[in-house]
């Protein structure tokens, strides 16, 4: 990204300058915004990751989408970010504990029926997945 002076006139215009690559737009963006990524892990993480590490992955959802914001969408920006700010530390908390596969193990004294209707209980929820 391009370091350029900041040349915009209006606080509106704070997004476009960002964009065009002013690191004090960009900065000012993402401290007045801030708050944003607090409130969310209070709301919506429960983790076991460390709080500074959940904080980190914030800032850079904050990051993006300060740079990919389009205000002529309607949507105010703490709308835009939250969602960013939520999808990036769910999205960590996969990386850190992924999902265990808990339809496919059997336990070896299993009759044949019960594998049977967890196999098709298996490829019902497959196929409801794949629909959706």
């Amino acid at each position: 990204m391009l370091i350029v002076p900041c040349n915009h006139e209006t606080v509106g215009d704070e997004f476009a300058c960002a964009q065009a690559g002013c690191s004090q737009c960009l900065e000012t963006l993402i401290r007045a915004n801030e708050g944003l990524i607090h409130a969310c892990l209070r709301r919506e993480v429960i983790s076991e990751m460390a709080y500074a590490d959940l904080v980190q992955e914030g800032r850079i959802a904050l990051w993006r989408a300060v740079l990919q914001y389009d205000p002529q969408r309607g949507t105010a920006f703490s709308t835009y970010a939250w969602i960013a700010i939520r999808n990036q530390l769910w999205a960590a908390e996969g990386r850190v504990h992924p999902c265990e596969p808990w339809l496919e193990v059997e336990a070896p004294w299993r009759s044949i029926a019960e594998i049977a209707e967890r196999a098709h209980l298996q490829s019902n929820i497959e196929i409801a997945l794949q629909a959706a």
